[in-house]
């Protein structure tokens, strides 16, 4: 709870602690006096070109521009059409030294261009005169630029600003200058006020959504770590750091989609909670029709472009508020029937209400101010996170003694079928698993195989076949639970596993299992048996886990596309490389992906699949030997794939057989070297797009 209230504290403070500076004055703003120790404001009328791309050069235009006021959204009483191009230009006159400045930019509608003293400093989407020549691009940047060492320093900003998209067009918050070590102090401010702000509310999420699982027939634990989860994705979908550190230049019609859809699934998640607070205050009717009303304005932002719904987003906020205020007739009834914490759910909800208005009216440019809202829905949690806490403590000790009875019954269970698929599941004993249940994750997927098992089975009995896949499942087994992960399936000498945390736990699984094998062919060899290798494909995705079958006779399943791309990337192993095969896409997910070993292996459309991928092998946790090679080649098979990719068929086939001449059993090399010498003879095919089919699984 401290964590929420010190991270509120600090984001009320980033927002709200600038001082005013003088403000502009025909297109200048004198700061030589000015003490910038502290950010400061570029408020006051700039110069505005409307219809025009100012160039970025220091020469006075054949007009001069109009006065405008900024922050400001051009369109505001209908000034300008909403969509359109306009350029700003303000000269600072700044004290001398010190020589390096920050300026702060806001979110800008909805593609910008910043030029200072003529140089380009800052972009964001694409600027251009028209729709087509313009991309939307979500902006807030923090940029450093250089003034020289002159007695009264001089800059000037030429803003370039696009709007195809959006209802509202322009400078919608303040720009901030101050000294270098200033702005950076206050990046570092406002990422850690982020951050934290974050974290806790993860946090939250997790415990309420843990509670949920304890107790699952107490509902308003469930529906309040949703509503966390959705003020959480949201402060992610609009914050300045998290979401541009994870996907930088993500995709602004997106990022805008998830912002629409949260607010109102979020909006469902709190009627839910406060149903099951106060069932027999809010009844069934009243929460039906909300949520019917929201899940459509769900509905409505998936089907309709963000260009169509933005205007429609008004209607969205009052419609919620709307719903609020109704809902606080049935928790006044609450409070006079002294329900435990109607009184503060009540007041709480009331002061959401208000904010929810207050932002309308700001949004509408009816009211100067700021967004107050996502504080009050930070404040929200935290009231209902306290009476929640008081309301599970004692439900919490009793759901413990209850796992306390069911662990002996689980803990048996759990060897046919795992802890971690009922978790996933949402269920926390295999007696409340029922036919048809199937719930949607995120997770990490591993397929593994061993190479030529059915020609070494062959010449094994039944009873050897089944001691020898024992032996080897029993050192892999512990290297998936090692890395958080379960086996969800064994397949014959196959298997699949899941893992709920990262797409690196599955990867570093892989690894660990071909270290796991190196040991475990030692063993062999010294018994006088043939050594095992493995093939393994990794990728992640949502998928949908369930059970099938019968009243019977049922069995667990997991369904997903991304199942069945794992699948294909291990069967890619027998031909592109030895070890761990992954999509390109999925390494640059990765946390870390420079930890590991890998070389592009080309772009690979899979069996049953229209769209192509490019893919990478992974040589990590096969032997020293063999990464070595692998590692001295990379750069060598890397320029062969460039130049296979490019037609060049005879220099792509010279790359591969130097390949070859030091690393004779490297399978990628040897299928590559192969196609470019039929290419070579037979000549490229019309339809050539250098793209591998996957003719078989």
């Amino acid at each position: 709870m401290r964590l929420i209230l010190l991270s509120l504290s600090l984001l009320i403070f980033s927002s709200c602690s600038t001082p005013p500076a003088p403000e502009a004055h025909q297109g200048e703003l004198d700061l030589t006096n000015m003490n910038l120790s502290t950010p400061v404001q570029l408020h006051g009328p700039w110069e505005e070109f409307w219809g025009q791309l100012l160039p970025p050069v220091a020469s006075e235009p054949s007009e001069p521009g109009d006065s405008v006021y900024l922050p400001g959204v051009w369109n505001a009483g209908h000034r300008h059409p909403a969509y359109g191009v306009a350029s700003y230009r303000l000269t600072l006159k700044l004290p001398p030294g010190p020589e390096v400045w920050g300026l702060k930019l806001p979110s800008i509608l909805t593609s910008y261009r910043l030029y200072i003293n003529g140089r380009l400093m800052a972009q964001s989407g694409l600027v251009g005169l028209t729709a087509q020549e313009s991309t939307p691009q979500y902006g807030k940047q923090m940029v450093f630029f250089h003034t020289g060492p002159a007695q009264t320093s001089q800059a000037t900003l030429v803003l370039q600003v696009a709007n195809f998209s959006y209802r509202k067009s322009g400078v919608t918050g303040s720009i901030l200058l101050g000294t270098s070590p200033v702005m950076e102090q206050l990046q570092e401010m406002d990422a850690f006020a982020e951050y934290l702000l974050l974290g806790a509310l993860l946090i939250l999420v997790v415990y309420y959504l843990a509670l949920s699982l304890i107790r699952p027939a107490d509902k308003a634990s469930f529906w309040f770590g949703l509503f966390c989860l959705a003020v959480l994705i949201r402060l992610v979908a609009t914050g300045d750091h998290t979401l541009e550190t994870m996907i930088p230049g993500f995709s602004w019609e997106i990022r805008k989609k998830l912002e629409l859809l949260i607010f109102s699934l979020g909006a469902v998640t709190l009627v839910q909670f406060l149903r099951n607070l106060y069932p027999q205050e809010l009844g069934k009717s009243l929460p039906r029709i909300l949520n019917v009303a929201y899940l459509l304005m769900g509905l409505a932002v998936l089907v309709f472009p963000v260009k169509l719904m933005n205007n429609a987003v008004p209607l969205m906020e009052i419609l919620v508020t709307v719903g609020f205020l109704l809902v606080l007739i049935p928790l006044g009834l609450a409070v006079i029937r002294k329900r435990t914490g109607a009184l503060l759910v009540f007041f709480s909800l009331l002061v959401l209400a208000i904010a929810a208005i207050h932002d309308i009216l700001y949004a509408s440019l009816l009211i100067s101010s700021f967004f107050i809202l996502p504080y009050a829905f930070l404040a929200f949690v935290l009231t209902q996170t306290l009476l929640l806490v008081r309301n599970f403590a004692v439900a919490f000790r009793l759901a413990e003694e209850r796992g306390l009875q069911l662990k002996a019954t689980n803990d048996s269970l759990t060897r046919f079928v795992p802890a971690d698929f009922l978790i996933s599941l949402g269920k926390s004993s295999i007696n409340e698993v029922k036919l048809g249940q199937q719930a949607l994750a995120h997770m990490s997927i591993l397929f593994a195989d061993i190479r030529r098992f059915t020609s070494l089975a062959e010449s094994l009995s039944p009873d050897k076949t089944f001691r020898l896949l024992n032996a080897y499942f029993g050192h892999i087994g512990p290297v998936i639970r090692q890395n958080g992960g379960f086996i969800d399936k064994y397949m014959g000498d196959g298997f699949m596993a899941l893992f709920p945390r990262s797409g690196e736990d599955g990867l570093q699984a892989a690894i660990d299992i071909q270290r796991a094998l190196q040991e475990y062919n030692a063993h062999r060899l010294k018994s006088g048996y043939t050594p095992l290798k493995v093939g393994i494909g990794v990728h992640a995705g949502p998928l949908m886990i369930g059970t099938i079958g019968e009243e019977g006779r049922m069995d667990t399943t997991v369904i997903s596309d991304a199942v069945n791309l794992t699948s294909r990337l291990e069967s890619l192993t027998k031909t592109l490389g030895a070890g761990t095969m992954v999509t390109l896409g999925f390494l640059d997910s990765l946390e870390h992906p420079e930890n590991y070993h890998w070389r592009y292996a080309g772009v690979v459309r899979m069996y049953g699949k229209k769209a192509a991928l490019e893919v990478a092998h992974i040589w990590d946790g096969l032997p020293d030997e063999e990464c070595q090679l692998y590692e001295a080649t990379k750069l060598t098979f890397e320029e062969g794939i460039s130049l296979y990719r490019t037609g060049s068929m005879a220099e792509a086939e010279k790359a591969f057989q130097s390949v070859l001449e030091r690393h004779p059993t490297d399978v990628g090399a040897q299928y590559y070297a192969a196609r470019a010498r039929l290419l070579k003879e037979f000549g490229l095919p019309e339809d050539w797009d250098a793209i591998e089919d996957q003719l078989q699984k």
